[in-house]
C-alpha cells in the first residue's frame, strides 16, 4: 500500500496499485505572497486507500539551509491506517523581503514503494513606503527667522510598518516634528519640517528615512540663510545636480571665485547640460598646476572630512563639563568656513569654536563639550550638525549660477552616561531595567557576489518610558557592520541598518553581542549569516537527455529539469551545437 498526498484543490487520481514502484505525481503548495515576519500555513493530506497499514517518511533536504523559509514536521516514520488519511502541516515564514523561495519535500513510502515530490513556493513582501516629494526647498530665510514646510510619508502596503528619520530635532537646523512612527496599512502621515538658520550659507541636508524590512528613502532639504553682512546665492535642486557633476569631474575642489576666473579665461567651459567642465587645454602643457585632480563622490564626502564621526564620553560625573576633540580636514584647494550652532541652554552637547576657517589642504581641531547640568543617573545622546562652505560662497557677487555649491553637512554622533561606577556603599550602580527586544535574533542577508554589499534592517523596540543605551562591538574581520553602532533609544523603536560585505565566495557566520544599558547581564546575542555566491546549477541525469526510439521524421519530446542550487537568481540560455 502507498500513501498518497493531495496538496492541490483539484486533487489527483488515486495511483494504480499495480504501479506502486513508479514515481508518484508531484504535489505543489503555493503560499502566494506574504509579508516578512508573518507565518502562512498550508497542509498536505496523505491518504491510504489500501486495506492494510501504510508507513511513510517525510524528508526535507533543504531544512538545514540558512535561509530556509519552509518548515514541516520532524522527519520520522508515520503510520496511516487502512482507508484513513493524515494531515501534515507546512509553514512558510519569510524573513528577508523581496525573495522568491522554492523548496522541495518528499513523501517516501517504506519498502521502496514510491515517492511523491512536494514543491513549495512562496514570495516574501516588504513594505511599500514612499514620500510625496524627494526634496524641500525653503529658499531664502533670514538668520533668526523660522520657516516651515510639510510633506507626507505614506504606506501602500496591506500591513503595518515602522519608519524612522535620522535627524535630531534638538541639534539640527532642520527639525522634523516626527522622528519615528508606526504606519498602519494604507496610512498617510503628514510631517512638518522647521528650518532655523544659524549662519549665512547654502544649507543642504540629505535626510534618510529608514523603513523596517524595506529600502531606505532619502529627502533632500535645501535652504539659504542670509544676514545683512553676508548674502550667499539662493540654492536650488539644480545646483545639487551640478555639484555632483563637479565632484565627478574634479572641479569641485576649487572655490567658486577661482572657477569664475577660470571660466572667464576659457580654461573651463559650460557644457550642453549647463555644468562646468574642463576645456581640454586647462592646466597648460605640464598639466601640473591648473589641472584639477579627481575628487571623491558625494557619498565619500571628498571635500571636507571628519576624522571621526562618533564621540563617546562613556561614564562621567553629573557635575562639571567634559571635552573631546574632533578633527576636520579640508581637502579642497580653497579656504573653507566651518559653522556649528551656538549652544542653547537646553543642550548638553555643543561644539567650539562655532565658526572657524580652514586653509586649503589643512586640518583644524574642534572641541565637543558635554555638560550634564547635574542630571545624575541618565543616558545622553545627540547628533551634532555643522556645515562647511567655501568662504567665497558667502558673497553672491563672487559666485555665478554655475558655481553655486551647497554646503557640506558634517555630522557627529555623541553618547554619554552619568551612572557612577560605584555607589556610596561601594557596590556598582544599577542602570535602568530594560524592557526592550529585537524583532529577530537571526539575520540572514540576501545573497550577493564576492565583494558585494547586502543590507538588512534590525528593529529594536522599547516597551518602557526609560531610555535604553545599546552598543554593538566592531567586527574584527570587517564583514558585518551595524549603523549606528551605539546610541540611546528614547522613543518606542529604533531601526538599525546592518550591512554585510563578504569578500570571498563562502558563507560567513558571526555571533554578535549587543550590550544593553552598559550591563553585561542585559546583553542580547544575535546571529548574522551572509554568503557570497557564484552561479551553480544541477543538471538532471549528468547532463544527458534520453529520447525513446521513434520512427523516422516523427517528433519526440522529453522534459528535462535544471535545478538552481545557488541562492542567486540565474538566467539561462540553451545553445545547441549542431
Amino acid at each position: 500500500p502507498s500513501p498518497y498526498p493531495t496538496g492541490t484543490p483539484t486533487g489527483t487520481p488515486t495511483p494504480d496499485p499495480t504501479q506502486l514502484h513508479a514515481r508518484l505525481p508531484p504535489c505543489e503548495l503555493d503560499f502566494g505572497s506574504n509579508p516578512v515576519g508573518t507565518v502562512a500555513n498550508r497542509s498536505v493530506r496523505v491518504a491510504n486507500p489500501s486495506p492494510v497499514n501504510a508507513t511513510f517518511l517525510l524528508r526535507h533536504p533543504g531544512r538545514g539551509k540558512m535561509d530556509c523559509a519552509f518548515r514541516c514536521p520532524t522527519e520520522a516514520t508515520q503510520l496511516v491506517p487502512p482507508g484513513g488519511e493524515i494531515s501534515l502541516p507546512v509553514t512558510y515564514a519569510p524573513s528577508c523581503p523581496g525573495q522568491f523561495s522554492v523548496d522541495y519535500m518528499y513523501v517516501e513510502c517504506t519498502g521502496n514503494m514510491g515517492r511523491t515530490e512536494i514543491r513549495c513556493l512562496g514570495t516574501s513582501l516588504g513594505p511599500r513606503v514612499g514620500l510625496t516629494t524627494d526634496h524641500i526647498n525653503f529658499n531664502r530665510v533670514r538668520i533668526g527667522d523660522t520657516a516651515t514646510r510639510t510633506f507626507v510619508v505614506y504606506n501602500e502596503s496591506d500591513f503595518r510598518t515602522s519608519v524612522q528619520f535620522d535627524t535630531d530635532p534638538e541639534y539640527s537646523a532642520f527639525a522634523l516634528d516626527t522622528g519615528t512612527a508606526v504606519l498602519e496599512r494604507l496610512q498617510e502621515l503628514r510631517v512638518s519640517v522647521r528650518f532655523v538658520p544659524f549662519a549665512a550659507l547654502a544649507y543642504h541636508r540629505r535626510v534618510r528615512c529608514r523603513v523596517a524590512h524595506g529600502p531606505e528613502l532619502t529627502l533632500d532639504l535645501l535652504a539659504t540663510g542670509f544676514s545683512e553682512s553676508h548674502e550667499p546665492p539662493t540654492l536650488s535642486p539644480r545646483h545639487l545636480v551640478g555639484f555632483a557633476e563637479l565632484l565627478r569631474n574634479g572641479l569641485a575642489v576649487y572655490p567658486p571665485d577661482f572657477l569664475r576666473e577660470e571660466l572667464r579665461k576659457g580654461r573651463v567651459v559650460v557644457n550642453a547640460s549647463g555644468f562646468l567642465e574642463l576645456n581640454g587645454i586647462a592646466g597648460g602643457k605640464d598639466g601640473s598646476e591648473k589641472s584639477p585632480p579627481t575628487a571623491g563622490g558625494i557619498e565619500e564626502g571628498g571635500l571636507v572630512v571628519l576624522e571621526s564621526d562618533f564621540v563617546d564620553f562613556s561614564r562621567v560625573s553629573a557635575v562639571g563639563e567634559f571635552q573631546r576633540t574632533v578633527t576636520v580636514s579640508n581637502r579642497s584647494r580653497g579656504k573653507m568656513s566651518i559653522s556649528w550652532p551656538e549652544r542653547r541652554p537646553s543642550n548638553c552637547f555643543y561644539v567650539t569654536p562655532s565658526n572657524a576657517d580652514i586653509p586649503p589642504m589643512k586640518s583644524s581641531d574642534f572641541r565637543v563639550h558635554f555638560s550634564p547640568n547635574g542630571a545624575v543617573e541618565n543616558f545622553f545622546s545627540a547628533e551634532l550638525e555643522g556645515f562647511a562652505a567655501y568662504t567665497s560662497s558667502r558673497d553672491y557677487t563672487l559666485v555665478d549660477d554655475v558655481t553655486t555649491f551647497p554646503a557640506v553637512c558634517l555630522l557627529v554622533r555623541t553618547t554619554a552616561s552619568t551612572f557612577s561606577r560605584l555607589s556610596v556603599g561601594g557596590r556598582p550602580t544599577q542602570t535602568f531595567l530594560p524592557r526592550c527586544r529585537f524583532d529577530t535574533r537571526k539575520i540572514v542577508f540576501p545573497p550577493t557576489t564576492a565583494g558585494g554589499v547586502s543590507r538588512r534592517t534590525l528593529l529594536l523596540s522599547n516597551a518602557s518610558d526609560d531610555p535604553v543605551m545599546f552598543s554593538f562591538p566592531e567586527d574584527p574581520d570587517g564583514i558585518f557592520r551595524v549603523r549606528p553602532s551605539k546610541g540611546v533609544l528614547r522613543g518606542r523603536h529604533q531601526i538599525l541598518c546592518v550591512e554585510a560585505r563578504p569578500p570571498w565566495t563562502k558563507t560567513y557566520k558571526s555571533r554578535v553581542t549587543c550590550l544593553i544599558n552598559e550591563e553585561p547581564k542585559f546583553s542580547k546575542d544575535l546571529l548574522f549569516l551572509s554568503s557570497a555566491e557564484s552561479p551553480r546549477v544541477y543538471l538532471e541525469n549528468d547532463g544527458y537527455i534520453w529520447f525513446p526510439p521513434v520512427l523516422v521524421r516523427s517528433p519526440a519530446s522529453q522534459d528535462y529539469t535544471i535545478h538552481n542550487i545557488s541562492r542567486l537568481p540565474i538566467r539561462l540560455a540553451l545553445l545547441l551545437n549542431t
